[in-house]
């Protein structure tokens, strides 16, 4: 199996060499494009129980791992949003949200959406601006570097709860995803010169119909994890064929480098593989950290359809969440480290036994007066 891999391999590279000679870019694009698939084809054709497994097990992460939270979280966010909940929430978080960030206040509604309903929803409403024109390019490619985040269903529901058996776990790694994003818009070049609108329209809350609402929420949040559904199964499958290759046997003698490699491509899998390691439980955190902020490949071209219309720099955005991946796990091992520190004093002094709840609350409150904080330091230093 290994001789016709790498035999497939060469003939795929000799071939590619010949045409890129005589076709456009676009035509060079098609045609990798098409023998890369007809190569997965091929070796589905030949080991198809692999394929078989593979998509089993996909579907199986998903039943038991992925939709248990995900669905009834998007149903309820598919309410609020109709409700114009998403409104409330910028106009009351807009300001603190976007002053420290160098951002317009409108920019407030993607940062909400991103927080709260993760990839790939962030990229999607910062191109509806940028369409509206109510933000200029420099804007938006600044905004999609800083609202793309992994959604707290998934971090708290899939990966804290299902995967690691704790919630606890899996606020650290939400905190740490908001922290990064917040360090990544300091960061990142912005300018500060831009308008803000000086009449804003009032809103128009719409008459809603609560059976049309609920009807409308459960469909799309079904039409959403379909979807997700889909991209699962069939990374399942590719990263199933990448498997039985002697260069990820190779890999793969060092677990950390072969859950990389898979969690690099698509992050689900690679964190499922992470949380059947043999790892401990700080390795485990800070993998899960970097995939899920820098996304991996599969959530990479779900941003990049909608952002390629508007020649958005593709690499540029790819390095910065490398970056952004490598900052949220060192961010991930302090938090980690300072709850255990919080949760060995408690038990050693008091004898309180520890819930998620004890750490929640001090963290939720830390997260709403950080930006506030970080924004008078950074006007104290400009002051100077």
């Amino acid at each position: 199996m290994n001789i016709i891999f790498y035999i497939i391999i060469i003939l795929v590279f000799f071939t590619t060499f010949i045409l890129i000679h005589s076709y456009t870019k676009n035509e060079i694009i098609s045609i990798f494009t098409t023998i890369l698939c007809s190569f997965i084809i091929f070796s589905i054709i030949i080991n198809p129980a692999n394929c078989i497994n593979n998509a089993i097990n996909g579907a199986k992460l998903f039943a038991y791992k992925v939709f248990p939270t995900m669905f009834p979280f998007t149903m309820l966010l598919n309410i609020i949003i109709a409700y114009d909940g998403i409104y409330i929430y910028s106009k009351v978080f807009g300001k603190l949200l976007c002053k420290p960030l160098r951002l317009p206040s409108k920019c407030s509604i993607v940062l909400i959406i991103s927080f709260l309903c993760g990839y790939p929803m962030g990229s999607q409403y910062c191109c509806e601006l940028l369409e509206k024109k109510d933000i200029d390019f420099n804007i938006a490619s600044r905004l999609i570097n800083i609202a793309t985040n992994c959604s707290p269903l998934f971090l708290v529901g899939t990966i804290g709860e299902s995967m690691l058996g704790s919630s606890h776990y899996g606020y650290i790694l939400l905190i740490s995803s908001y922290i990064s994003c917040f360090i990544m818009g300091l960061l990142i070049p912005g300018n500060t010169a831009f308008k803000e609108a000086k009449t804003i329209d009032k809103h128009v809350f719409k008459k809603q119909n609560i059976g049309n609402v609920l009807k409308n929420s459960v469909e799309n949040s079904i039409t959403s994890s379909l979807l997700v559904l889909g991209f699962i199964t069939i990374f399942s499958v590719l990263l199933g064929i990448i498997k039985n290759t002697a260069v990820f046997s190779a890999v793969n003698q060092n677990t950390i480098l072969g859950s990389l490699l898979l969690g690099s491509i698509e992050m689900t899998n690679g964190c499922n593989l992470v949380s059947t390691s043999s790892l401990n439980i700080e390795l485990k955190l800070m993998l899960f950290s970097f995939f899920t902020s820098f996304g991996g490949l599969c959530v990479i071209a779900q941003t990049y359809a909608y952002t390629n219309q508007y020649n958005f720099p593709l690499f540029k955005y790819i390095y910065r969440k490398i970056f952004q991946g490598i900052l949220a796990s060192f961010t991930t091992l302090i938090l980690f480290k300072i709850s255990n520190y919080g949760i060995f004093t408690i038990n050693q002094s008091t004898h309180v036994p520890f819930t998620s709840s004890n750490i929640l609350i001090p963290l939720l409150v830390l997260i709403a007066v950080f930006p506030f904080i970080v924004y008078k330091s950074i006007k104290f230093i400009e002051s100077f």
